[in-house]
């Protein structure tokens, strides 16, 4: 959706974009894997202060660290697709009463047993193993589209509420304050003791359905040889709001983060990448 007021902020001409990528597009790329500022800065070997003026606009984003955003989100992607076509190898239909299996690493070490190659471009740096709860939750969503009854596994632990929640981009606390539930509860059904609680993972199924529904949807604007989606700043949540009344949590009291716009931009940025159309990702002014 782009209000009149949003399309003004905009206006802009293809200088503007630059060679390289906008503060936007890294924000909206960290934003969708589920990273913090000071996670990717360690996996970059970059100073937070840096990155933080990258994300602001007050450095240059080069190409080099978009190439790295690319990478990581190349693999999470490929990861997502193998479980949803593993899943839709065994089980093509869904079947009533059983349930989809799906599982993620232990712990760091098994994870990058399990993908060697998941290291950083420049310095062979190895991949969190959260990228992989990013990557499982989003097949899990993906699946749960399409009818499927889903379990996701960490060893004997099920971890729906921790994969879901990665794939939409959230953290542990702000998930506590947009289901309104008691934090100790959540952290203790996140531990997968026992299966998580049947509105607690519809809510978080909600807002990776709103995340997939807004990204098909995006409008798509040309400047010169390079397209341009929009999204909003955490400072346009009103803004957000009003847009998109509609999300919020099932039973209507919180509403979504402006950011679930940007991992929904993020998402459709990187599909159109890979499409190979140039595209950026900007905020109004």
């Amino acid at each position: 959706m782009l209000t009149p007021e949003i399309a003004a902020g905009l206006q802009f001409s293809r200088n503007d974009l630059g060679p390289t990528y906008r503060s936007c597009d890294l924000l909206a790329y960290r934003d969708a894997l589920a990273l913090r500022r000071e996670e990717l800065a360690d996996l970059l070997r970059v100073a937070v202060d840096k990155q933080g003026k990258r994300e602001r606009g007050n450095s240059d984003v080069g190409l080099d660290l978009a190439a790295e955003m690319q990478a990581i989100e190349n693999l999470v992607e490929n990861i997502a697709g193998e479980a949803v076509t593993a899943a839709l190898t065994d089980q093509p239909t869904p079947v009533e009463n059983e349930s989809v299996k799906l599982t993620v690493a232990a712990d760091q070490d098994e994870f990058a047993a399990l993908y060697p190659g998941a290291r950083t471009l420049q310095d062979g740096l190895v991949y969190p193993v959260s990228l992989q709860y990013v990557a499982i939750g989003r097949a899990a969503a993906d699946l749960t589209r399409r009818g499927h009854q889903v379990e996701v596994y960490r060893a004997d632990r099920r971890v729906d509420l921790m994969v879901r929640r990665a794939s939409a981009g959230l953290f542990k606390n702000e998930t506590v304050d947009l289901l309104r539930v008691d934090k100790k509860h959540y952290y203790r059904w996140e531990l997968g003791q026992r299966p998580p609680p049947a509105n607690a993972l519809a809510e978080l199924q909600a807002v990776n359905d709103f995340i997939a529904a807004t990204a098909s949807r995006l409008e798509v604007h040309a400047y010169g040889d390079v397209e341009v989606l929009q999204t909003y700043d955490d400072r346009d949540q009103h803004r957000f709001e009003a847009d998109y009344p509609h999300a919020r949590t099932l039973v209507g009291t919180a509403a979504y983060p402006a950011r679930m716009h940007r991992v929904a931009a993020a998402r459709r940025a990187h599909e159109m990448i890979r499409a190979g159309r140039p595209v950026r990702i900007a905020m109004p002014r």
